[in-house]
């Protein structure tokens, strides 16, 4: 009897090692996913200054599907204020998304709370809420050409902002501008150039991560955060004339938790060790992203 048994989990051992030879063979194991049902997932971000009011309104598809989620057409937008219906949005072909025109800036009022509410034909609607901000002003701005070095020892243009933290609530900041470039033509000095870009900066501060800036460590402080960007003159170029500005932007938690994911998002790519970074979402859907932020404006 006891060799019975012994013969018998033998053979049951020998069965698993082949079924584990055939896997590693390349043996298919077909597993039937369940039908995707697409949401809309749409995506808005409003600031005090547009006078435009832009809404994007895409569709999920399934994880094997090789269509692109088009943009979602016959949608109803709508924009509520304090629980009242502020505008309905209309589709324009320039942008393929859902647009007004307000006329003048935007300009909401902090503490006002605005909800996006968006459906259509075969969907389930979606919704999302927001409760402006109070901006924040910046007291001053510092610029320092190559003041400063990257981990490699190449110079970096460096930004000290200063600006003074609202107490007793939780602020979130996203900070970027634009430099303007005047110079003379090196081989013609009659002749000047000139041209803007924008900027995005890279910071050392602990309290800076992924793009935003947390108020959780200096709440309602006097507080200065070293920006840094690489050189907008490189080499021996003299004649120049550098201005811009800085944004100061106060933003709501959810947008700036969207900005962070999405920051790391970018960072994953092209990483194939990299965990799978899934975006954040405030919609009531699951899927898309609705933020408001007010600005703060300082040249330099």
């Amino acid at each position: 009897m006891q060799k019975i048994k012994f013969g018998l989990i033998a053979i049951a051992i020998i069965i698993g090692f082949t079924s584990c030879e055939d896997m590693f063979r390349g043996a298919v194991l077909e597993v039937e996913l369940p039908e995707h049902k697409s949401q809309l997932a749409p995506y808005a971000f409003f600031k005090d200054t547009d006078s435009i009011l832009t809404v994007m309104v895409g569709k999920s598809v399934g994880i094997l599907d090789t269509i692109n989620p088009d943009i979602v057409l016959g949608a109803t937008v709508e924009l509520y204020k304090n629980g009242a219906l502020e505008y309905t949005f209309a589709y324009s072909n320039n942008v393929r998304g859902y647009q007004i025109d307000l006329g003048q800036s935007f300009s909401p009022t902090p503490g006002d709370e605005y909800e996006l509410k968006i459906s259509a034909p075969d969907f389930e609607p979606t919704s999302a809420v927001q409760i402006i901000p109070s901006p924040v002003l910046i007291d001053s701005v510092a610029y320092d050409s190559q003041g400063g070095v990257d981990q490699f020892g190449n110079p970096m243009d460096v930004y000290n902002l200063t600006f003074t933290d609202p107490a007793g609530t939780s602020n979130f900041y996203e900070i970027n501008g634009y430099v303007h470039i005047k110079y003379q033509d090196p081989w013609d000095t009659t002749f000047s150039n000139e041209y803007d870009y924008p900027i995005d900066f890279e910071s050392s501060d602990p309290n800076f991560e992924n793009g935003t800036l947390s108020d959780a460590n200096f709440d309602g402080q006097e507080y200065t955060i070293r920006l840094e960007t690489y050189p907008v003159i490189w080499g021996n170029l003299s004649n120049y004339e550098i201005s811009g500005a800085i944004y100061l932007r106060s933003t709501t938690p959810e947008y700036a938790t969207y900005i962070s994911s999405l920051n790391n998002y970018w960072d994953t790519q092209g990483n194939p060790f990299s965990e799978p970074v899934l975006l954040y979402s405030n919609m009531s859907g699951g899927l898309g992203t609705f933020g408001i932020f007010v600005t703060d404006t300082k040249a330099f």
